[in-house]
C-alpha cells in the first residue's frame, strides 16, 4: 500500500524479506498480489512500450481499488500525495470505461497511456505545475509521443492551465467533473 504509483518488482520484495529472514520469493509475492486483484483490492497497470506498441512483462504499477484503505492503514502522510493522485485518476480512468497502462517511451515515463475501442489519452499526473522544472519533466514524455491522441497533463493547481505545443494542462478537480 505504500508503493501506489512507484514501479512494482516482486523480485526486490522477495529479497528484502530474505535479508530479513523470511522464506517469501517472488512468485510468492506474485500469488499474493494476484489474490488481492481478486478480491478487488487492487489493480495491476502493466507497462505500455509507445514506440514499440506492445505490453512488457515487467515493472508494472499496482493501484488501490479504494485508496482511503492506504489512509486508514497507513495514516496520512504528505509524501504519499503523489501516489495518492495518480490512484484517483487511474480509477476514474477505469470508471471511465478505460483500458489502463503506464507508458515508456525510451528512458521516460508517462503515468497513463488510457485506450478504449479506437480512443487513446496519455496522461501525466502531478501536484503543481507551477515551477518550470515540474512543468516541463512532465511536458517532455508527452512530447516524445508522435501521434496524434490528446495529451494531458493534471495537477492540483486550479488557476493554471492551458495548451502548451497541443497538450492540455488542467486541474484534477475539472478533470473528475467532467461527464465523459
Amino acid at each position: 500500500m505504500g508503493n501506489v504509483g512507484n514501479i512494482f518488482s516482486a523480485k526486490s520484495i522477495g529479497d528484502f524479506l530474505k535479508s530479513q529472514r523470511r522464506g517469501v520469493g517472488a512468485e510468492t509475492v506474485y500469488n499474493y498480489l494476484n489474490m488481492l486483484m481478486t478480491a478487488l483490492f487492487a489493480h495491476k497497470a502493466p507497462r505500455y512500450d509507445v514506440k514499440g506498441k506492445r505490453h512488457l512483462e515487467t515493472l508494472e504499477k499496482y493501484y488501490l481499488t479504494d485508496h482511503g484503505i492506504q489512509s486508514a492503514m497507513l495514516g496520512y502522510d504528505d509524501r504519499r500525495l503523489p501516489g495518492l493522485l495518480e490512484n484517483i485518476v487511474y480509477v476514474e480512468l477505469l470508471r471511465r470505461g478505460y483500458r489502463v497502462s503506464i507508458g515508456k517511451i525510451n528512458n521516460l515515463e508517462i503515468d497513463f497511456v488510457a485506450g478504449k475501442e479506437s480512443e487513446r489519452l496519455y496522461i501525466q499526473v502531478t501536484t503543481t505545475t507551477a515551477d518550470d522544472a515540474t512543468l516541463e519533466r512532465e511536458l517532455k514524455p508527452l512530447m516524445s509521443i508522435g501521434d496524434n491522441y490528446p495529451k494531458c497533463v493534471l495537477s492540483l493547481d486550479t488557476l493554471l492551465g492551458g495548451n502548451v505545443g497541443g497538450i492540455e494542462i488542467k486541474s484534477i478537480i475539472n478533470f473528475l467533473l467532467e461527464n465523459p
